[in-house]
């Protein structure tokens, strides 16, 4: 009896020229996960020269990450990206978002 390959059972002749992108897109996927304070000292405005506008903590840190997102969106649009706020008073959980 001859061996039977699961893989080429399950082949779609249409899916060929996609599968070897989709193969190389896993294979150099990141996954990114942000962790930021919430707490009430990260709302705390942070030490400026004379004449700045003062920006808090955690406005620091938010604007950072948007950079970094909106540099990851563009150059590699399919890695993915996780947010967790820590130091909360309230619990709030959201899906995962595929854009």
């Amino acid at each position: 009896m001859e061996a039977v390959d699961p893989d080429d059972i399950f082949k779609d002749d249409e899916d060929d020229s996609d599968g070897d992108d989709f193969s190389q897109r896993e294979a150099t996927k990141e996954l990114a996960v942000y962790l930021v304070d919430a707490s009430p000292k990260m709302f705390t405005a942070t030490c400026s020269a004379d004449g700045e506008k003062k920006e808090t903590h955690f406005h620091v840190a938010v604007s950072c990450i948007a950079e970094a997102l909106k540099t990851q969106i563009i150059n590699r649009s399919y890695d993915e990206v996780a947010i967790c706020f820590f130091n909360t008073h309230t619990l709030f959980w959201q899906s995962p978002v595929s854009i």
